[in-house]
């Protein structure tokens, strides 16, 4: 595959560059019932990444609107988290915080569990859990000898 010249005068492409397949992440927002009121969840499933981590930030905004006590953040099914995305979750947080409302994430994957503690943030975010965490990371501190 050649790439095309983009110099002055030279013909543009008419498309961008676009890879075929699936989406790297879907989300979607629903109101569910849950044992004293009614909750916001937000399903997340893949990638999320600096192309489309402002997309958890701009749900929990339209979550908020309805005022909710709860919402749910369901990242079981993430396949990728960055440091784009959990800017993004802190940011989502705070929203949530600012409408009197509580982020809680749904049993996050893996890879995000591994970040939430990497950065000390676990203990900050509330978390339902239905999988075991993830090996602690291993401190990189080293020792010594003389």
């Amino acid at each position: 595959m050649s790439i095309p010249s983009l110099t002055p005068g030279s013909p543009q492409p008419s498309a961008p560059f676009r890879k075929s397949g699936p989406p790297i992440m879907s989300v979607a927002l629903s109101t569910i019932d849950t044992a004293t009121s009614q909750a916001k969840l937000i399903s997340v499933c893949g990638e999320v990444d600096m192309s489309n981590a402002h997309l958890l930030v701009e749900l929990v905004e339209v979550a908020v609107d309805s005022r909710p006590a709860s919402i749910l953040l369901d990242l079981s099914q993430v396949t990728s988290f960055g440091a784009h995305a959990m800017n993004a979750l802190l940011q989502a947080q705070q929203t949530a915080a600012r409408g009197g409302g509580v982020l809680t994430l749904r049993d996050p994957a893996p890879c995000v569990r591994y970040l939430l503690a990497v950065n000390g943030v676990e203990q900050l975010t509330l978390i339902e859990r239905g999988r075991p965490a993830p090996a602690q990371p291993r401190s990189r501190s080293r020792s010594s000898t003389a």
